[in-house]
């Protein structure tokens, strides 16, 4: 009896031991098939002519883990882009191909796809939007700041790219082909970044460190057309952003906009009213719709001390962003260029004075500018602005201002408003000179009065001929005062 039972002890045990070992076999097997390799990210992108992207590659372990090191990158030689020695993919060409990531005996492959849309192809990516960092910021002149572009895919991941870099509004410094910028003038700046379809913007405010400890305060609230006070009192203060959210019918038309009180705008402290402008229809409880050729537009009750002043002025221009449909846009038949902030006198009367640095964000449907003063204001056609300014009370600058040209870059001709402060009319020379400082155009040389005046310059020299496409700079003398801008004209 005792010998079956060992018998049988010795049988279970070899059967145990053979399972063992055929485990063992098959995981063995697995783990062969399993190989290091090199995983490239994307796995695969479409591109368009013109456009770039960061590529990033790691080795995958047999046993999973991820480890970084240094690739050698390249493209199949079949002409439809290039790579850099750190990664950075150039679409040059319509095709098709790989890009390869190689380190010691392993290599992988990404699958590449450029396309033209210009004729009729539909660019697909894996990337949803360009984003910008830092985002909105404060600096003070005499910093600087380097910004970043980064096109971020489905899943939320940033990659590094190489963008184009523009200064847009009011040049309150310099930015490089680098991204990077120098603070030299206090105001609201615009950053823009672009990488082939994808473009992002984001703000700088440069202030000085006597603004930024001494500030005043702003309390913001909304009201509806019969005076009914919408939602809470906000409140801000001088260099922040506020932006317009949360808002109900009809107010609703209003979310998305945004104020921005750069340092040194205020001298008091303020109370706001916000209501919708006096041009908005509100139909059935339901739809607000604008007459002529309006796509929106804001309402400004500003008191101080509980007194109302209207309009009210601010020792410097404050920054307004307004959105607007785009589909109200393709109805009327306009386009982003056509567009412009207006005060709105009345059904008849659109002025255009004291608003600069006007600059329209095609991506976002938004558009920014510089506002003198707060009352009615709205976002219209060009063609709406009226030419019969009352002239027995004119608008007199407290000093001499020379506007961003508008647009920039442009094509043929822009238009370049300045202020001439004071009392007594003075001898006004606005010149365009170009990079090397020759004289290409005297625009204006004559005795101006005080007041705001516009100047359009048709892209021509003196002699009448057509000058090339870059960079030139115009130049407002007064005799007591020299002010300088720049400005592109792209053909």
């Amino acid at each position: 009896m005792w010998n079956k039972i060992r018998s049988a002890r010795g049988l279970s045990f070899i059967l145990v031991a053979l399972m063992v070992l055929a485990f063992s076999q098959v995981l063995a097997q697995g783990q062969g098939k399993r190989k290091r390799k090199i995983v490239i990210e994307p796995t695969s992108a479409r591109f368009q002519i013109g456009s770039e992207l960061q590529y990033s590659a790691k080795i995958i372990e047999v046993n999973g883990s991820e480890t970084d090191t240094t690739f050698a990158w390249s493209v199949d030689a079949t002409g439809f882009g290039t790579i850099s020695e750190e990664g950075l993919f150039s679409a040059t060409e319509r095709g098709n191909g790989y890009v390869y990531a190689a380190a010691g005996d392993l290599t992988g492959k990404s699958h590449v796809s450029v396309v033209d849309t210009a004729k009729g192809d539909a660019a697909k990516s894996v990337f949803s939007h360009l984003e910008i960092t830092p985002a909105d910021t404060l600096i003070l002149i005499g910093e600087t700041l380097q910004f970043h572009a980064s096109l971020i895919d489905s899943s939320g991941l940033g990659h590094d790219t190489t963008a184009v870099w523009e200064l847009r509004g009011n040049e309150v410094g310099s930015l490089t082909e680098d991204g990077f910028f120098t603070a030299t003038d206090k105001g609201v700046g615009m950053i823009r970044a672009a990488v082939g379809r994808y473009t992002a913007t984001t703000r700088v405010l440069v202030s000085t460190e006597a603004d930024t400890a001494s500030q005043d305060t702003v309390r913001i609230q909304f009201r509806d057309r019969d005076g009914t006070l919408e939602g809470t009192c906000i409140r801000v203060d001088e260099n922040d952003i506020f932006i317009i959210n949360g808002l109900d019918f009809p107010l609703n038309v209003l979310n998305g906009g945004e104020i921005v009180f750069p340092a040194g705008s205020l001298v008091e402290g303020l109370s706001i009213d916000i209501r919708l402008t006096d041009a908005a229809i509100v139909e059935n409880d339901s739809t607000v719709s604008y007459n002529d050729q309006i796509l929106n537009g804001i309402s400004f009750n500003v008191y101080v001390n509980d007194t109302l002043i209207s309009p009210y002025y601010f020792t410097e221009p404050i920054q307004l962003v307004l959105p607007y449909k785009e589909n109200l846009l393709n109805d009327l038949g306009l386009t982003a260029d056509d567009l412009w902030i207006f005060f709105f006198e009345n059904e008849t009367d659109y002025n255009g004075d004291g608003i600069s640095n006007v600059v329209v964000d095609t991506v976002m449907n938004k558009i920014y500018a510089d506002v003198i003063h707060f009352s009615d204001l709205v976002i219209g056609s060009k063609a709406l602005e009226s030419t019969g300014v009352d002239a027995s009370s004119p608008i007199i600058p407290d000093q001499h201002r020379l506007m961003a040209n508008y647009p920039n870059p442009f094509n043929p001709e822009t238009r370049i408003d300045f202020e001439l402060g004071g009392q007594e009319s003075v001898q006004a020379v606005l010149t365009v000179y170009n990079v090397l400082g020759q004289e290409i155009r005297t625009l204006l040389d004559a005795l101006a009065a005080p007041g705001i005046h516009a100047v359009t310059w048709d892209g021509r020299n003196d002699q009448g001929e057509i000058v090339p496409s870059g960079l030139y700079f115009y130049k407002l003398r007064t005799g007591t005062s020299t002010l300088t801008r720049r400005m592109l004209l792209l053909k």
